[in-house]
C-alpha cells in the first residue's frame, strides 16, 4: 500500500516539477547552483526559472554536481534531463525517510530493549508500528518536501544518525552527523546544545571537524581556496547577517525574508500575523502591507531563550540519570524549537518532528505494540495540524500557525515525558551503552 502511494505521488511530483508551463518545485534552484558550481559561475549570483537564489552553504550544491540542470539557452551536453534528476531525488528522498526511521528505531529497541524484553521480531506488528507510524505522524510535512523537492529530508536522516549515535554514546559518529546536517542546513547549529548541556566535548569537537571539512575543506579541494572562501563569505552576507543580525544585503528578502512573502512558522511571523490579525485572515500575502513590529524579533528570540531553558531544565544537568528514551526525547525537543527559533522556518520543516514522535511512541507504549491508546489523540492532533492547512480555503491556518502550534503540543509532550522519566530514573531504563555499541550484543527478543 505504502508503495503504490508513493509511485502515485511521484507521479504527481513529476507532473508538477517537469511537465507544467512553470516549474512547481525548488528542486531546479538547487540544481542551478549544482550547474553553476560545475560551470565555474557563482551559485549565489544565478537564479532558477522564477528568479530564485540558492540559499545553502556550497557543500550541498557541490553534491548536486551529477544531477546539475543549466539555465534556458545553456549548454546541456552531458547533463541529465531534468524529468530524470526530479524522479532520482524523489526516489532519494524516500530512502532517507526510510532509512531515518529504521536507523533510529533500530537505536530505541537496542536501548530499551531490556525493560521491554528483548527486541521485536522484524516483520512484527511492533516492529512495524515503530517505523510506520512516526512516517505517518509526519506525513503532511514530509508530503510538502517531496512534493517541493526540497533538503529537510536529508537532513532528517543526518539527524536520527546524530541521535542514535548520541543515545549510544558513540561521539565521533554523533558529531559527524550533526556536521553533516549543519553543512546541508546550518540552522541544526543550534542541536549543538545537546552536547553541551551534557558536557559532551569529544562530540562537539568532531563536530567542529566535520563543519571545516564540509564548509571549507571540501570546496576547497574542488573550487580552490579562494573561490571556497569567498563562497562561504558570500552566503554569509547574502543569506546569514540579513536574516539573523539585519545586515544590509537585501537580494533575499522577496523571496524568502520578507515577513509577508512567505509561509514563515517561525516564533517572529506568528507574533506579527496575530498582531495584525485582521490583515491575516481577509488578505492573501502578496496583498499585506503592514511591516514587522520593531519589538517583534526581540520578542522571538526571548521566546525561544524562555522555551530553551524550559528543555533543558526538563532533560536534567546530570547525564547519569538520564534514560536512553529521555536523551532521545531531549534531542528531538530541542529539534522542535530548532524549527521555530530559526528565523525563516517552512510547512516542510516540520517532518523534523519524527524522532520526537517516535520517542513518544516508545515512552507511552502500551500493552503489547506502540502506541499506547491513550497517545492517539495527541498523535491525531499533531496531523490534523500539520494537514489542515493545506488544504484549499484554509490557507490561513498556516498563516496564523497551526503547525507550530501542533509541534509546540508535541514539544510540551515531551518535555512531561522527559520529567516523568526523571523521576522513575534508578529504577528504570538505565543508561547503558555497551549493549547499544555491540552489533550483536542483543538477540532478538520476543514481540513487545
Amino acid at each position: 500500500m505504502f508503495g503504490l502511494c508513493a509511485i502515485a505521488f511521484g507521479v504527481n511530483v513529476e507532473v508538477r516539477s517537469d511537465l507544467l508551463n512553470t516549474r512547481r518545485t525548488d528542486l531546479d534552484v538547487y540544481l542551478r547552483a549544482a550547474w553553476a558550481i560545475r560551470t565555474g559561475h557563482d551559485p549565489y549570483t544565478i537564479t532558477d526559472n522564477r528568479g530564485w537564489h540558492y540559499q545553502y552553504p556550497p557543500l550541498f550544491a557541490i553534491a548536486l554536481i551529477p544531477l546539475a540542470d543549466p539555465p534556458p539557452g545553456h549548454n546541456r551536453a552531458g547533463m541529465m534531463p531534468f524529468g530524470m534528476a526530479v524522479a532520482i531525488w524523489y526516489v532519494l528522498n524516500l530512502l532517507f525517510v526510510g532509512w531515518a526511521a529504521n536507523h533510529l528505531a533500530v537505536a530505541m529497541e537496542r536501548a530499551v530493549a531490556a525493560r521491554y524484553g528483548g527486541i521485536p521480531p522484524p516483520g512484527s506488528q511492533a516492529w512495524w508500528a515503530l517505523r510506520l507510524l512516526p512516517i505517518v505522524i509526519c506525513l503532511p510535512p514530509i508530503g510538502v518536501a517531496l512534493e517541493r523537492g526540497q533538503a529537510d529530508l536529508l537532513v532528517l536522516a543526518m539527524l536520527c544518525g546524530f541521535i542514535a549515535a548520541a543515545i549510544a554514546g558513540r561521539s565521533f559518529a554523533a558529531g559527524m552527523w550533526l556536521a553533516g546536517a549543519i553543512c546541508v542546513k546550518v540552522i541544526p547549529l543550534y542541536l549543538l546544545l545537546y552536547p553541551l548541556w551534557r558536557r559532551d566535548w569529544r562530540m562537539i569537537a568532531w563536530c567542529a571537524l566535520g563543519v571545516v571539512i564540509g564548509i571549507l575543506m571540501i570546496p576547497a579541494a574542488l573550487l580552490g581556496p579562494a573561490k571556497a572562501i569567498g563562497y562561504t563569505r558570500e552566503w554569509n552576507r547574502v543569506l546569514v547577517e540579513p536574516a539573523m543580525f539585519a545586515g544590509k544585503d537585501r537580494s533575499r528578502v522577496p523571496e524568502l525574508l520578507d515577513i509577508n512573502g512567505t509561509d514563515n512558522q517561525s516564533f517572529v511571523a506568528l507574533i506579527h500575523r496575530w498582531r495584525n490579525f485582521d490583515e491575516t485572515v481577509t488578505k492573501p500575502r502578496r496583498f499585506r502591507s503592514r511591516p514587522l513590529e520593531a519589538w517583534a524579533k526581540p520578542a522571538h528570540w526571548s521566546i525561544a531563550l524562555l522555551l530553551t531553558a524550559l528543555t533543558l531544565l526538563a532533560a536534567s544537568w546530570r547525564r547519569a540519570s538520564a534514560s536512553p528514551i529521555a536523551e532521545e526525547l531531549f534531542a528531538g525537543c530541542l529539534m522542535v524549537l530548532m524549527i521555530l527559533s530559526s528565523p525563516v522556518s517552512h510547512l516542510h520543516y516540520f517532518s523534523l518532528l519524527m524522532p520526537l514522535a517516535m520517542g513518544l511512541m516508545v515512552a507511552g507504549r502500551g500493552d503489547d505494540v506502540y502506541p499506547s491508546r491513550k497517545w492517539v489523540w495527541l498523535f491525531g492532533a499533531v496531523v490534523a495540524s500539520g494537514a489542515l492547512p493545506l488544504l484549499p480555503g484554509l490557507g490561513a491556518l498556516r498563516d496564523l500557525g497551526m503547525a507550530s502550534f501542533g509541534a509546540l503540543t508535541l514539544w510540551s509532550a515531551g518535555l512531561i515525558t522527559m520529567r516523568r522519566l526523571a523521576a522513575e530514573a534508578g529504577v528504570t531504563d538505565q543508561f547503558d551503552t555497551s549493549a547499544l555499541k555491540a552489533d550483536s550484543g542483543i538477540g532478538i527478543g520476543q514481540q513487545l
